[in-house]
């Protein structure tokens, strides 16, 4: 077992997906930073990098499994992209109707598509590189999503909604459209 994280003023405040390597995750902190670490068998996890997303608490981090993008939801802050590669914000995901208090974020296997909750109770599937809504998975219809999985191979969709709503939905995720050739 490994402490992670154990620095002066870093409280860890999420967690990402350990990526299928076995090699990578993310954690977000009470700070605003998003951090990434590597792991190497019969080692401590290692932070590699970090970036700034906010100046309050990063409440849910997902990584692609590809270890090239991550996305991170701050306190009532919009979610970022982020390129992991060069540390920096690509853009802001504009989320409208999204919790201000997301907890659950997760790429696809793709690697480009974010799956993330409505406040209406639905799930959204997002090409993170355009923008684009490709599905919205309706269930919960009163109730928020408190929490979300998805299968290891991007088809399925299982969620709990919040405040007291004793339903777990389940989903097939459909797959984003094709686009027509010029």
């Amino acid at each position: 077992i490994w402490l992670v994280g154990r620095e002066p003023g870093q409280i860890l405040s999420s967690m990402s997906n350990i990526t299928s390597s076995g090699k990578a995750f993310a954690t977000g902190t009470f700070q605003g930073q998003a951090q990434f670490w590597t792991m190497e068998p019969g080692k401590a996890p290692v932070r590699s990098k970090q970036i700034k997303v906010s100046s309050l608490p990063v409440l849910a981090v997902a990584l692609s499994d590809d270890e090239k993008f991550a996305a991170a939801q701050s306190f009532q802050n919009p979610c970022c992209l982020i390129d992991c590669e060069t540390r920096s914000v690509l853009r802001q995901l504009d989320f409208e109707d999204t919790s201000k208090f997301q907890r659950s974020l997760a790429f696809l296997p793709d690697n480009k598509t974010l799956v993330y909750p409505h406040t209406k109770g639905s799930l959204l599937v997002e090409d993170v590189a355009t923008g684009t809504r490709h599905s919205q998975l309706v269930g919960h219809t009163e109730r928020s999503i408190d929490s979300f999985a998805i299968t290891p191979d991007g088809t399925k969709a299982m969620a709990s909604g919040g405040n007291g709503n004793k339903q777990i939905l389940l989903w097939e995720i459909p797959k984003p459209p094709t686009p027509l050739a010029p």
